[in-house]
């Protein structure tokens, strides 16, 4: 193995601005049509180190946060056992992480997390190929490829079938975590009671409006699963409300929820949103002022 010192990088988390839910799929996924963002905050901080060889549990992943997964359970062991297992090489790796991104909120917190592990790792030891690594990614989840290169995207097939969009503006956005998680299988169990209630925006539609930085009259958002998650957990259509009343130009649900994203016109806008929100719902949410990753970034 390499001489290695730590290697140190950040994990990003995405919301999904766009989202339509089609058919289920034979491997237990469903068929989606969705626009990933990918955010400057909350990021997760990862740090890779070698040990000795002859190390037991190996990898070791000790997870930090006040929701953690430690150990087999977490995504980055199967990142790293899996990596070790296509490169024909020991999984001697120790991962530490400092988990920000909340869990099962909707923003891809482990995928990401996954996906810098393998990026570390093809440092290290170089697959020769792009594909190789997706390759890796597709078996650990369907947004694990996203995040091998996270930018403005259009996602089709689980999610993981990504094409980049190009001149989409930095976005102002405040995310609203309500601190519990929702997993995204009961997510798309209950969307199957709720079908059709998404509207009818389609995707080109919402790649123009995105362009327009949700300027125009009457902006629309699709999230197919947002109205079945709502029905169940009415805080959320609460703070949606709230968002708008504090002047976002379009608010909703990210991904399987239950995180919640508002865009603003401005940093000043954001920021008294921030405020308004932190004061009405106190303790009871998470409150992140950030920023999307432009096409030019």
């Amino acid at each position: 193995m390499p001489d290695l010192k730590a290697i140190e990088l950040q994990a990003v988390c995405k919301i999904n601005v766009y989202l339509r839910v089609m058919c289920a799929r034979p491997d237990g996924y469903h068929d989606i049509e969705t626009i990933f963002l990918p955010l400057l905050g909350p990021c997760d901080i990862l740090r890779i180190s070698q040990l000795p060889q002859g190390s037991t549990d190996i990898p070791r992943v000790v997870c930090s946060g006040d929701i953690a997964i430690s150990g087999e359970a977490n995504i980055c062991y199967r990142a790293a056992k899996e990596f070790a297992k296509f490169a024909e090489i020991e999984p001697l790796f120790s991962i530490d992480i400092d988990k920000r991104i909340p869990l099962s909120a909707g923003l891809g917190g482990g995928s990401s997390d996954a996906a810098a592990v393998l990026k570390a790792l093809d440092s290290l030891y170089p697959l020769g190929s792009q594909g190789h690594l997706r390759s890796i990614a597709s078996v650990l989840g369907a947004d694990v490829p996203y995040f091998l290169d996270p930018s403005p995207s259009v996602g089709l097939g689980r999610g993981d079938e990504t094409e980049k969009l190009e001149a989409v503006p930095e976005l102002k956005i405040l995310l609203v975590n309500p601190r519990f998680p929702v997993s995204s299988a009961w997510a798309y169990k209950k969307w199957k009671a709720c079908a059709g209630t998404g509207g009818s925006l389609s995707l080109g539609e919402a790649v123009g409006r995105l362009r327009k930085g949700y300027r125009d009259v009457g902006v629309l958002l699709r999230n197919d699963l947002q109205e079945a998650v709502f029905r169940q957990t009415p805080l959320l259509p609460m703070i949606t409300d709230s968002l708008r009343a504090e002047g976002a130009l379009v608010a909703g649900m990210s991904g399987s929820g239950p995180t919640l994203f508002g865009v603003f016109s401005g940093a000043d806008s954001l920021a008294s949103a921030g405020c308004a929100i932190r004061s009405i719902y106190g303790k009871s949410v998470i409150v992140f002022d950030t920023s999307s990753i432009s096409s030019a970034c």
